[in-house]
């Protein structure tokens, strides 16, 4: 994979972060001879004046279409490199944002990012902001299509964003492992008790930190990697160590409004009209597969279900992931 952290650094070395541009002409192995690709890192102006960090990744001949992509709980920009470079190679622009609360949060120093981490005042901001990302795509690339991809936690958001906004400005949703609903609910007590801290403030968070008894495969490179016990367990306790801006801290009032989300999502399923693929894995240890099968049921004819059985969360890291990622080029075309 190219090293997107070194090359990103290197932006910051010459003071270029908020309209930074970097040219990738060469890539760092053979196999990766062919891939080239324009990055560029910025900060945008959401709706409400808050400034957040932006990547597009741009392939060197004439693009196809933008595929918008909506990280999952803990990630950043950075985790999709193998995305992005697989997408790109395929002739597609790759829109990809840090969610408020979450990734580089450039301007601030570690100390102050680390309070930052996970606390969002309201969970709404998130879908609005994939709209105004996506009227900002209208600008950069107007008459091209625009395929809105969410992963688990962005998945929910995505979902979000559609049953609010005008979804003809999407031509197709990709929704990989949506969170709808946790692989292992909280207890009645521990959700009435985080409700009335969320009402309190949506700064008391939770830093889920306690290590599973079990381990899960979340797929990369077929990886056993032991899973946090936690409100979303996509991030694991040595990608956190080895990666600064990955974390498994959230809000009481981001994760209760979350869940919220996810019951309106199945509930109100037909109203997504876009074509959609849902894909997950049976393996899947972090979010409830029923409720994706449920969501999938209530949903009209458009939504289109596919479960990879021996597969785990992040799929698009999974030991299928070129098989995967590939379906879902192939959804985006036919």
């Amino acid at each position: 994979m190219l090293d997107f952290q070194r090359k990103y650094d290197t932006i910051l070395g010459k003071k270029k972060l908020e309209f930074g541009i970097l040219k990738m002409n060469e890539s760092n192995t053979k196999n990766e001879a062919n891939i080239k690709m324009e990055i560029k890192y910025e900060m945008c102006k959401m709706h409400d004046g808050t400034f957040i960090h932006l990547a597009r990744f741009e392939p060197k001949n004439s693009p196809k279409g933008v595929i918008q992509i909506v990280h999952g709980f803990g990630e950043h920009i950075d985790c999709y490199g193998e995305v992005v470079e697989f997408f790109n190679a395929k002739g597609y622009i790759c829109v990809i944002h840090d969610m408020r609360g979450f990734g580089r949060m450039p301007k601030k120093t570690k100390k102050q990012r680390e309070k930052l981490q996970g606390i969002v005042s309201n969970y709404k901001l998130l879908s609005e902001d994939v709209w105004t990302i996506r009227t900002m795509i209208g600008d950069w690339y107007p008459n091209i299509p625009v395929f809105l991809y969410g992963h688990s936690m962005g998945g929910s958001v995505a979902i979000s964003c559609l049953l609010d906004k005008l979804q003809s400005r999407y031509e197709k949703l990709i929704l990989e492992a949506p969170w709808f609903a946790l692989h292992t609910p909280i207890s009645m007590y521990k959700n009435i008790r985080s409700r009335i801290y969320a009402k309190i403030s949506h700064k008391i968070a939770s830093d889920s930190s306690r290590v599973a008894k079990n381990t899960e495969q979340i797929g990369r490179s077929g990886k056993t990697e032991e899973v946090i016990e936690t409100l979303d367990k996509e991030v694991a306790p040595e990608k956190t160590e080895r990666d600064e801006f990955c974390h498994r801290r959230i809000s009481l009032r981001l994760f209760t409004q979350g869940l919220d989300a996810g019951t309106y999502a199945i509930k109100n399923a037909r109203g997504i009209i876009l074509p959609t693929l849902v894909i997950f894995g049976g393996k899947d240890k972090v979010v409830c597969i029923e409720s994706i099968r449920k969501f999938c049921k209530e949903a009209d004819d458009n939504v289109i279900m596919e479960e990879y059985p021996d597969s785990y969360h992040t799929l698009h890291a999974d030991a299928l992931k070129t098989e995967i990622l590939t379906r879902v080029i192939d959804f985006c075309e036919n």
